[in-house]
């Protein structure tokens, strides 16, 4: 948490990068996987609305509101500029660019954004069973700061905190 404001602060002080500032929509969605991966999609707006929708295996089902600074969009861009396609959709699972790292499980979730810029768009596919360092670093922290964590992940069974 110490350091996700940390991130919050730091990107406050910088200025908009051209990409945050032409970005106006960010939607963040995870698939069903062979278990109990939690299936949700998040969609962050340029003003800082944002909309969750649980699906599976999230604590909550169904559609949450919530609002995030200008900074914390900025960061959030910022954040998923790795993973970003320089131009067009870019895949990664079985049949593209998994291959070269190693015989991935197929069994995993996969997560797919989409970057709109007025009538633009772009699209990363990922399935997790890739293993591409950049796009899973970005991906995984990308999450952590919007205000969400509290609706993906069911509580634990065995009695401590989800």
């Amino acid at each position: 948490m110490k350091t996700a404001i940390f991130l919050l602060a730091a990107a406050a002080l910088l200025p908009a990068t051209p990409a945050a500032a032409q970005v106006s929509s960010i939607s963040y969605e995870t698939t069903p996987c062979f278990g109990f991966c939690p299936v949700y999609r998040v969609t962050v707006n340029a003003d800082g609305s944002g909309l969750f929708e649980g699906r599976q295996h999230s604590r909550v089902q169904g559609q949450r509101r919530f609002r995030i600074t200008r900074a914390q969009y900025r960061a959030f861009v910022a954040r998923l500029a790795p993973a970003r396609p320089a131009r067009g959709d870019i895949t990664y699972d079985h049949a593209t660019r998994c291959q070269g790292t190693g015989v991935p499980p197929t069994d995993g979730a996969s997560i797919n954004i989409v970057w709109t810029e007025g009538r633009r768009r772009q699209s990363l596919h990922y399935y997790t069973g890739c293993s591409v360092a950049r796009v899973e670093r970005a991906l995984s922290e990308a999450r952590r700061l919007l205000p969400i964590e509290r609706w993906i992940n069911p509580p634990r069974r065995d009695g401590g905190r989800g």
